[in-house]
């Protein structure tokens, strides 16, 4: 089916990212997010505004059941709690205010004294779980709690009903086996509110029954909540099969796992009339995803909600501490995780959870140093690609500008960010941007690494006043506002101080790689200095380089994650001036170490490519266009030059060799190519030579 009303909300637009926001009761493992005595409105607040900060859009929360804390505050009425439908429209109104949109899971019923006496009287036959999905009455039941549930945010304030993304009608629907009618082996089942008639020695019927309620429970809360708001989008969410140890749907084996849960079936609930399918993948290792996909039909699924364009989704995703020890192993999983779901077509997913401490046996998005929201992060851009890919960028050739913001790029179609106090501008034409006065200044421009991994060379000829206190930076960002400066937000950078020290940061001045007071040799005080910041997404690598000098050399940030939507510089000095600051980015490609004419070998035919890849990197280029990589960049410090000389000579000297597939016949001798080399050995480096 199309989905009704999703124009207006992220399920149209890509799908929705973020994270479930849990608070547990202090002596028990149940929800207490918007319990009357503890429900605590800032640091909601908090959550929502750090999630949409990072780009997340959407947060999942359960609506307890339960009395006098829960959504009923005296189970002898029939009345629903005013404090804590308050709490709940309270959470609306801030989450509205950060532009995130809401998910509430109605779970069970909720505990009036009518949906009590529903659930005491069922139709004969029909127990424990069973009956919320084939008893009629527990049917309507539901049906009309969730549509007074919608009513009571509607007379607060119509206006919140937008920010409810989408109505759960139970958190992972599932009945039991192990109880009647399931569990019968013969006779007739005519009573359950499909109104037809299945044969329990069949385990055939037996899903059928299943199946048809399941459809019927769905479809009657579907329409109450229309009834009340015509916009409104409703949702089933599942677990898996095999999550309960079961290879499928059907009554012919149990759970090998003696779990007597079985979630509703995801084909057959495409045939009511839901929104979208909610499914739950949790890994525990390479092959969980593959197992619970299989266990859903997961072909049958996915063809069939293309066809009816229904959106799948995963509601819940997680780490267990059992299973990934460490976050570092944790947050790298959970990427190869989101990444695998996206292709599968689920390309909505939320975290278990964003902060609950309170459960202490799985890793929360906050836990430790928000390594797993930082992997989030950085994945959801990665998949979106919501920023344009920026190939190169250089400023300095623009005489007489007077401030970069709004300056288009000079690849990639985007706009330079610049705040007013920065103020860059080209005084006398001679191609520097200067800036005067004091305080801080920053300019960005937006950039989100490909799918493929990149190795991103920031590099800048940058001039600071002499002294410890003055910088200029240059980095990469999570955050696209010139108020969000590197020192704060910055999600990799290098700084350069006036007196040759260099300081390098992950996650503003969070984690520090390095802080060094003593300038490199050829520091020049008061004058131009080339500062390189080199970042191999794939291989998590980090280079720093002063006038050509590392300083930092192939750092391994290991399963930190560098979430990137930006690239720019930060000046904190005094007059300070940065000229020709590029951004140069390299894509990798399948080029192999050495071999610069792209034949696949490495041998005496590449040296005239390599002098020329030295000599004239854009004539190199025209002749091979597609090679310049980091497989070309032999002593990988992210720079083609002289330096990569003697790797090169070493390769071509290793007879018989192979890397990576790749043959290196013996060439006559590597002398040759020393001679040939000779004269570049003395080639100078590239610097400005202004003072």
């Amino acid at each position: 089916m199309q989905v009704d009303g999703a124009s207006t909300t992220p399920l149209s637009g890509g799908g929705f990212r973020g994270a479930n926001y849990i608070r547990l009761f202090p002596d028990r493992a149940w929800h207490a997010t918007f319990a009357p005595d503890y429900y605590d409105g800032q640091r909601a607040d908090d959550a929502l505004a750090e999630m949409a900060k990072h780009g997340m859009n959407a947060v999942r929360v359960f609506i307890d059941h339960e009395s006098p804390q829960g959504v009923v505050a005296d189970p002898a009425t029939n009345q629903l709690s005013t404090q804590y439908l308050d709490n709940f429209a309270d959470f609306l109104s801030r989450a509205q205010s950060h532009g995130v949109y809401v998910i509430p899971s109605l779970v069970y019923l909720a505990a009036t004294s009518s949906n009590l006496q529903v659930l005491y009287t069922p139709e004969p036959g029909l127990q424990a779980e069973n009956i919320f999905y084939l008893d009629p009455g527990a049917i309507a039941a539901k049906a009309q709690y969730a549509a007074e549930f919608v009513q009571e945010i509607k007379n607060r304030d119509p206006g919140l009903l937008s920010t409810v993304l989408a109505y759960e009608l139970e958190n992972e629907a599932n009945m039991l086996d192990n109880a009647s009618p399931f569990s019968l082996t013969s006779g007739l089942v005519t009573n359950t509110a499909s109104g037809q008639v299945y044969n329990m020695a069949l385990p055939a019927d037996k899903q059928r029954m299943a199946d048809d309620n399941a459809v019927v429970w769905a479809n009657a809360s579907v329409a109450a909540i229309k009834d009340v708001d015509p916009d409104a989008l409703v949702s089933v969410n599942v677990f898996t099969y095999q999550a309960v140890g079961r290879t499928g749907p059907g009554f012919t084996s149990g759970s090998s796992f003696g779990d007597h849960r079985f979630p509703a079936r995801p084909l057959a609930l495409l045939d009511s009339n839901i929104d979208y399918l909610d499914v739950h993948f949790y890994p525990f290792n390479d092959s969980t995803l593959t197992g619970d996909l299989a266990s859903i039909e997961y072909p049958a699924v996915v063809t069939k909600a293309q066809a009816q364009c229904t959106p799948l989704v995963t509601g819940e995703f997680g780490a267990f501490k059992s299973t990934y020890p460490t976050l570092a192993v944790a947050a790298r999983k959970m990427r190869q995780h989101l990444e695998t779901l996206d292709s599968k077509g689920f390309t909505s997913q939320m975290i278990w959870t964003y902060d609950t401490d309170e459960q202490d046996f799985l890793w929360n998005a906050r836990s430790g140093r928000g390594e797993l929201f930082q992997a989030m992060i950085a994945t959801y851009r990665k998949l979106d690609r919501s920023t344009a890919p920026v190939t190169s960028e250089d400023f300095h050739v623009r005489a007489g500008t007077t401030s970069l913001n709004d300056q288009e790029s000079d690849y990639g179609g985007v706009a330079w960010l610049a705040d007013a106090s920065l103020s860059l501008h080209d005084v006398n034409g001679d191609g520097i941007l200067e800036r005067s006065g004091l305080g801080t200044g920053v300019a960005l421009v937006p950039y989100n690494p490909s799918d493929n991994g990149e190795i991103i060379r920031l590099h800048a000829i940058v001039a600071s006043p002499a002294g410890t206190p003055d910088w200029v930076g240059v980095g990469l960002t999570d955050q696209l506002s010139t108020g969000s400066v590197f020192w704060n937000d910055g999600s990799l950078w290098a700084l350069l101080r006036g007196n040759g020290g260099v300081e390098v940061h992950v996650d503003g001045v969070s984690q520090t790689l390095l802080s060094t007071t003593t300038p490199t040799s050829d520091f020049v005080a008061n004058g131009f200095n080339d500062l390189d910041l080199i970042y191999d997404t794939t291989a998590n690598l980090v280079w720093v380089l002063v006038n050509g000098q590392p300083v930092l050399d192939a750092y391994d940030l290991g399963a930190a994650v560098i979430p990137v939507i930006g690239a720019g510089l930060h000046l904190f000095a005094n007059n300070s001036v940065v000229s020709d600051f590029d951004l140069r980015l390299l894509p990798l490609f399948t080029t192999l170490a050495g071999d610069f004419n792209g034949d696949r070998r490495v041998d005496v035919q590449d040296i005239n490519p390599f002098i020329m890849a030295l000599q004239d990197s854009d004539a190199y280029l025209a002749a091979y266009p597609g090679l310049e990589a980091r497989y070309l960049d032999l002593n990988g410090d992210g720079l083609i030059n002289v330096q990569d000389i003697n790797p090169f000579v070493a390769a071509l000297t290793a007879a018989g060799m192979s890397v990576d597939g790749l043959i290196i016949p013996e060439p006559a001798s590597g002398m040759m190519l020393l001679a040939a080399l000779g004269g570049l050995g003395r080639m100078a480096r590239r610097r400005a030579n202004r003072v």
